[in-house]
């Protein structure tokens, strides 16, 4: 991000530059920000660049539940997991009524079978 708006700043005698730093550039969870001075195309030195830290920056706050629980996030709401699971749970009820109904209907033909 350029310091002014027209991307351009002049110094004075000793070689130092005076801007207004924008108050609301976010930081990281201290607040540090990396400032970059850079000369480009000079005659004199070429292209050069330095980089230095600084905790001018907004300090910025960890989320305190990264991932909530939604239809669109990883984790399901519980009461989405509590109707699926008794919707499976309940079909899966039906087999074994239907399997266990079977058994018995087997069981009884043999020992009809077996009586005659």
């Amino acid at each position: 991000m350029p310091a002014t708006d027209e991307n351009k700043i002049t110094t004075d005698e000793n070689g130092e530059a005076i801007f207004t730093f924008p108050k609301n550039i976010k930081g990281d969870t201290t607040g540090q920000i990396t400032v970059v001075a850079k000369l480009e195309n000079n005659e004199q030195f070429g292209n050069v660049e330095t980089k230095a830290n600084a905790s001018w920056g907004i300090i910025l706050e960890k989320e305190k539940d990264p991932f909530p629980r939604a239809l669109w996030e990883p984790y399901a709401p519980i009461p989405l997991v509590i109707t699926i699971s008794t919707l499976f749970g309940g079909v899966w009820c039906v087999y074994f009524y239907i399997f266990y109904q079977m058994y018995k209907i087997n069981n009884a033909k043999k020992e009809e079978a077996e009586s005659i």
